[in-house]
């Protein structure tokens, strides 16, 4: 199960409709706001769920960027190798 930390950029006037949107995503807790930036957490089953929801924040109204700041996916080859 990946496992990511993302840093929003939202658009300032625009902030808080991006973390009500953010929070209604499955797989995704905000972890932190401080205007522009939100910091939120998600957690997949798959790597290609990740680059989904990824896009998926990407594109909601008000977002300026989406940065990966971490991404652990080291159980999903455990699983797969054994």
């Amino acid at each position: 199960m990946p496992i990511s930390s993302l840093i929003i950029t939202a658009k300032p006037e625009q902030t808080q409709h991006v973390v009500h949107r953010l929070r209604a995503l499955e797989q995704t807790e905000v972890a932190k706001v401080q205007e522009p930036n939100i910091v939120v957490i998600t957690d997949t089953q798959q790597r290609s769920q990740d680059k989904m929801l990824w896009k998926q924040i990407e594109s909601l109204p008000g977002v300026i960027s989406c940065d990966l700041i971490y991404h652990n996916f080291e159980d999903e080859e455990d699983f797969a190798n054994g």
